[in-house]
């Protein structure tokens, strides 16, 4: 954990034009600042760097990612590879919580399609006119992330009040996405968060996406209702891609979308 943080904390601090060229073979991509995403007019103050991380073939995308610094490719991959069976162990928790298969998530190609997202938060000269990140849940089954140690910014939405989500040493926030929450039927209610900025310290989070593969049909679980304990189909079938491009069009609002 340690490690990994170091890793990415030096790579945001290289010049800009050195990051955007360790990403320019495709696999990873860099958004700065002033390229992030706009949505409802906020304009989100983060460099953001994603990668994929397919359990399935690892090597063949490690080699595509950054190379500086010189130990990225080593401590990323390894990083990765834990907290994937973490995040595994963590969803056969949950099944056997709802009351369906311990290995649902290892079918249909659940949690295929997993991808690392690096948000480096510079220090914001006015924090009342921009946040790091709007309101939001998150478009995965889970998400688990490692939070900076010293630099709080991290807000969950309870009862209509925002409250900080204090950094715990060597402890992950394990959020539950939107995807659960349609396939648990609503019985596990994805957390609505966001990030709030600061004057003086810059501030680094990696989240490791828990995702389906693109063809992965999204639905509640079947398994509950063969026991006659739910009764009634909360949301609509869809493909992952489908909710995707629709999340990512149409951000929050998707939600009114989903329901049947």
């Amino acid at each position: 954990m340690d490690d990994v943080m170091k890793v990415f904390k030096e790579f945001h601090s290289m010049p800009s034009k050195e990051k955007l060229n360790e990403c320019s073979n495709g696999s990873c991509k860099l958004y700065t600042s002033g390229e992030n995403h706009k949505r409802d007019a906020v304009h989100y103050w983060k460099d953001t760097l994603t990668h994929p991380c397919p359990p399935s073939s690892p090597q063949e995308y490690i080699k595509y990612w950054p190379n500086k610094p010189s130990n990225y490719r080593k401590v990323v991959g390894k990083y990765a590879e834990e907290v994937r069976k973490l995040g595994m162990k963590i969803l056969e928790i949950l099944c056997e919580g709802l009351g369906i298969r311990r290995e649902y998530f290892l079918c249909g190609g659940l949690s295929e399609n997993p991808s690392l997202v690096v948000h480096h938060y510079p220090p914001c000269p006015d924090p009342t006119l921009t946040l790091g990140l709007a309101k939001h849940r998150d478009p995965s089954i889970i998400t688990i992330l490692l939070q900076d140690k010293n630099v709080r910014g991290l807000q969950v939405l309870k009862d209509h009040e925002w409250f900080g989500v204090d950094p715990i040493p060597y402890a992950f926030v394990v959020n539950i996405g939107l995807l659960l929450q349609i396939i648990s039927n609503g019985r596990l209610i994805g957390a609505e968060h966001r990030v709030v900025t600061n004057l003086r310290n810059a501030r680094t989070s990696v989240a490791y996406f828990i995702n389906p593969s693109n063809e992965s049909i999204i639905e509640p679980a079947k398994d509950l209702f063969i026991n006659g304990s739910t009764q009634k189909t909360m949301y609509k079938s869809m493909s992952y891609q489908e909710f995707r491009t629709n999340f990512f069009h149409k951000g929050p609002k998707i939600e009114s979308e989903l329901h049947n």
